[in-house]
C-alpha cells in the first residue's frame, strides 16, 4: 500500500518482481490488514518487553555473502520481521565471502533506540579489529581497515 502512489503512476519504472509485491498487497482486504496491523502492534508490544535488559540482539545479515552484480540487494530472510517491527538494525562488516563480496552481522535494538544500537555497533567494530573489505572503484586490491560508522561519542 505504502508504494502504491508510484505503482499506479510509473509502473514500468518498479522491478517486476516489486510490481508483483505490490499487486499482492493490494489483493488485500481493509479487514485483513487492519487484522494484520493489530498483529504488529502485538508484536512490537512483546518485543519492547524482550529486549528490557538487553543492549542488541546480533543476528544474521543474510543468508550468504552479498549477490554478485546490482540486479538485488538479496533475500529479505533477515531483515523483514525488523522492518514489521520498527527496530533500529545495523549491519557489522565481518569480512569477505568467497566471491570476494561482504559477510557480516546485524545487530538489531530496541525501538527508538537507534543511536544507543550505534554505540553498540561502534563497540562492537572495535572489538573485531580491522577487517578485509571489497576494493573502491578502480582499486586493485581490498582494503584493511574498517569503515566507520557515523555516531558521535556521548550521544547515548
Amino acid at each position: 500500500r505504502a508504494m502504491s502512489s508510484e505503482y499506479a503512476r510509473h509502473p514500468e519504472l518498479l522491478s517486476d518482481r516489486f510490481r508483483a509485491r505490490i499487486e499482492e498487497g493490494l489483493r488485500i482486504t481493509a479487514e485483513v490488514h487492519a487484522a494484520d496491523l493489530a498483529v504488529m502492534d502485538t508484536a512490537r508490544r512483546c518485543f519492547d518487553n524482550a529486549m528490557m535488559g538487553f543492549d542488541a540482539l546480533i543476528t544474521l545479515s543474510a543468508v550468504g555473502e552479498a549477490p554478485l552484480g546490482l540486479e538485488t540487494t538479496g533475500a529479505s530472510t533477515f531483515n523483514s520481521v525488523w522492518t514489521m517491527l520498527g527496530t533500529p538494525c545495523v549491519h557489522v562488516p565481518l569480512g569477505l565471502g568467497r566471491n570476494g563480496l561482504p559477510l557480516g552481522v546485524q545487530l538489531i535494538g530496541a525501538r527508538y533506540g537507534d543511536r544507543h544500537l550505534l554505540g553498540v555497533a561502534r563497540w562492537l567494530e572495535a572489538a573485531l579489529g580491522p577487517i578485509r573489505h571489497p576494493p573502491l572503484a578502480g582499486s586493485k586490491r581490498p582494503a584493511t581497515s574498517r569503515p566507520s560508522l557515523s555516531h558521535r561519542p556521548g550521544a547515548d
